[in-house]
Parts: structure tokens; sequence; C-alpha cells
């Protein structure tokens, strides 16, 4: 039973919540993940979850309670969740939840409220949540909301105007929120996913409902700039944005024509477009996309067939799926990545209650999608702080070797020589051929086969 002592202050609420502390349900090895309990309450929990990280790791999810209509927060400190109530608003909070944590530890959550389709935005600051409404005076409001924090920690959220079916932007700062329209578009707004580059500049992806197109919009200058992602015949629909370094778009999506998982990326102005995941079920719903530390992108997302949650990370050219927890289903899935590129996923899954997936790529345990007789290879974890794997498949069984590059292209040590081909993999644990640790920095891995043929994977010690 909950406990909720509320009191009112100004436009916004400032709610003393009663919390509950639960130890994590044991951790159940899934591959390289561990799937484990976050909320089992008895009402069924954990739809529209979203999950952000503290500068040091621990998770913080946000997520709708489907039975008593409430927006609930859970975060994890050592081996023990904390679960609580952030708002109950008379018309049920809670629907379609974003999250994320400022420098400062401290929580925002932007969500809708179930029937007056209000968008709302709550923070917690010094152990208390306070919460708004952002919008939804004079239209319905809300839907597919998406939250990011500037540079300040002000929040900035892009959302869908379901009464005139348009995309719009809002952000606050100095206390006051601006509203703006972002795609005045009729149609367009769904599925809407924002990240802020390095200039605080707002990057959408959202989807076009009518002609089924993903779409793209940007603000600098204070101008909008709008674009389809890809052809005009595209098939977009769920999908999620990161904008990389040098500030280029990343988005995975689910392709509604083929049902395939979709990767897009601009590179000098064009898009380029591959599919990330193509098995004979219907992939790619629930998408979430973020970056590791060298760019490559890893996506959480549905089998919608197998009922299953997935994961696929691109490696050079190469992507690798797994299934983190076989048998277990994976919707309403969030995604982020630590500073090591571990991943950490918030999902429900579907008996009723949230579930969370932690866990870094193996490669001794993936599927290349790669076409026959190609090389793949892949190092894990990366950054590392000494020990990486390091796998590879040539399924044409030719001879090859694998050293280790400095920047300068230096040779610091050969791991393996006059290796078969096939599925292999070995440990590089960080030393160089004297038996010395390397320095901290970049290095590369390189495999050179008998007929001359290369791959090279980047890897990043830190100390």
């Amino acid at each position: 039973m909950r406990t909720r002592l509320s009191r009112r202050s100004g436009l916004g609420f400032t709610l003393l919540i009663a919390v509950v502390t639960i130890s994590a349900a044991p951790a159940a090895p899934a591959g390289n993940f561990t799937i484990e309990t976050v909320d089992g309450s008895p009402n069924s929990v954990g739809q529209y979850s979203s999950i952000a990280l503290e500068p040091i790791g621990n998770p913080h999810v946000s997520y709708f309670d489907g039975t008593d209509y409430d927006l609930e927060y859970a975060w994890k400190e050592g081996d023990a969740w904390t679960t609580e109530t952030v708002d109950w608003f008379e018309n049920g909070a809670g629907h379609f939840t974003s999250i994320a944590v400022d420098a400062n530890g401290d929580s925002h959550v932007t969500y809708g409220d179930f029937y007056l389709f209000h968008l709302r935005y709550a923070r917690k600051s010094g152990g208390a949540w306070t919460t708004e409404m952002v919008d939804g005076a004079d239209s319905e409001v809300g839907g597919y909301n998406s939250l990011a924090l500037d540079a300040q920690g002000n929040p900035c959220v892009s959302y869908w105007d379901l009464t005139s079916e348009r995309l719009l932007y809002a952000w606050k700062s100095g206390g006051a929120w601006t509203l703006e329209v972002a795609d005045p578009t009729f149609g367009v707004g769904i599925y809407s996913s924002l990240a802020l580059d390095s200039q605080g500049n707002p990057h959408i992806t959202y989807l076009n409902g009518y002609l089924t197109q993903l779409k793209y919009a940007r603000k600098s200058g204070g101008a909008w700039t709008i674009e389809v992602v890809g052809s005009s015949t595209t098939a977009g629909g769920d999908n999620s944005l990161a904008l990389d370094a040098a500030d280029n778009p990343h988005v995975s999506f689910f392709d509604y024509q083929v049902n395939d998982l979709k990767y897009a990326r601009k590179v000098g102005g064009l898009w380029v477009i591959e599919t990330a995941d193509a098995s004979p079920n219907r992939v790619g719903y629930y998408n979430s996309i973020a970056l590791d530390a060298e760019g490559n992108p890893h996506v959480s997302y549905w089998d919608g067939t197998a009922r299953e949650l997935k994961y696929a990370r691109r490696s050079g050219s190469n992507w690798a799926v797994e299934v983190p927890s076989p048998g277990t289903s994976g919707t309403y899935i969030s995604l982020a990545l630590d500073t090591e590129g571990n991943a950490h996923i918030s999902f429900w899954g579907g008996s009723g209650d949230l579930l969370y997936a932690r866990g870094s790529f193996d490669p001794t345990d993936v599927t290349w999608s790669g076409p026959p007789g190609t090389l793949g290879l892949f190092v894990s974890p990366n950054p590392t702080r000494g020990e990486a794997y390091v796998s590879w498949n040539l399924t044409d069984g030719e001879p090859l070797d694998l050293s280790v590059f400095d920047v300068g292209g230096r040779n610091v040590r050969m791991l393996a020589d006059d290796l078969a081909g096939g599925r292999r993999s070995t440990v590089w644990d960080g030393r160089d051929a004297s038996g010395r640790d390397v320095a901290a920095g970049r290095y590369f891995l390189r495999l050179t086969t008998a007929r001359g043929h290369r791959a090279t994977e980047r890897v990043t010690i830190v100390r």
C-alpha cells in the first residue's frame, strides 16, 4: 500500500512521498545480461518506461502504473531499488514518460495525464518532487514526449499536439516555459525523439503518420529546417535519435513495409540507411538507441514474433544481435550506456512488472549479419580499463594473425599468429610485448589474412 501526502505550492505541487526500498530480485544470467525485477507490485506497472543514468552510473527509471494510473519512479543504489509515486494527477498521470538526470544527480521527468492530455513536468531536488503543467490549456497535447537537458540543466521537450496533429517543442529558462511549433505540417509528430547538440540546438525525429515517413527537424539560428530521412518512400515507424560527438544524427526505426529494424545516420549531408536486424520475425518496435564512446550505435528493441527483448550493436560494418533473456517479453523499452559501454535497459516484461537488464555485449556469443566470407571483428568492453575480449568471424577458414597497434602505427603486440579462420575469440590483457601495461589512449586491433584482407577495430584504454 502506498501512502500519499501532498500540498499545493503555486502552480505546481510539492509532493512528500512514502518510499519503498526493495532488494533487487535475484539476478538471472542471460548471456552477458543480468535481468532483475524493479517493481513487481500487485499492480500492472512498467509501461512507458524511460531510463537515465547518474554521472556515476546509477540507473533511474520513470514509468506508468497501469492500474492506479500513477507516475512512478525507481532508482538503484548498490543492490537495492527504491520506488516511489511521483504524481497521481486527478486524471491519471504518467502516460508517455521521459526521464533525464542532471549533473547534480537530480531527476527530471516529462509525462502526460491520461485523460486530459496535458504535458506535465516533474523535478526531484533535495529529496522532494515538484510538478507543474507545461502545456495543455487550449488543446490536447503531451503524447509521445521526449526530454533532454541543456548544458545548464534546463528541460527541453518535444511532443505531439493531438488536436492539430503537429510537432511541438518547449523549453524552460528562468522559471518560464517557451512553447513553439517545430513542424506545422498536419499529421506529424508521433513517436518524437529529441536530442540536443553541442550548441544546445534541438534535433527531433518523428513520424509523418499519414505518409508513414520518418522526418527530421533541426533548429539553428532560431529557425527550423525539416527533411525526410532517406527517400520519400522510406517507411518509418517507432524511432529513437542520438547525436555523436560531431553532432551527426543516428536513428533507429521500425520499417513498417518489411518489418525490420533499420538504422540511419547522416554522413556529409546525406542519409545512409541500413538494416540492423532482418530476421524472419517482425522486429524493431519499441526501439531505443544509444552511442558508445567510439560512436557505435547500440539498439534495444522488441521481437514481435518471438515476443522477446533483443539487443543489437554495430561494430565496423557488422551488426551483432543477441537476446538478453530468451523467452522474456520486452516492450516499452529504454536504453542507456554508461561510460564503460555497459548497457542498461528498462522494459515492461509483459507480466505486469517493470524489469531491468544490465550487461555488456559478449563478442563470443554473437550472430554476425555480414555475408559469408567476410571478416567481423569485435572488441568488448570498449573502452576498457585493461582487459578486452576480441572476437572475429571468417567463414572460409583462411589463416590470419591478430596484432595491436598504437596511433602512430607501431606494432605494440602480436596476440596470435597463423590462426585458423572461422568464429574465434581471444583476450588482450592491455599489455605490450614486454608484459607492461600500455598507457591510456587509443589503440587498433588488426586482423590480417594470408590473402592480405584486413579488419581493424579501435579500442580505448582508460586507466
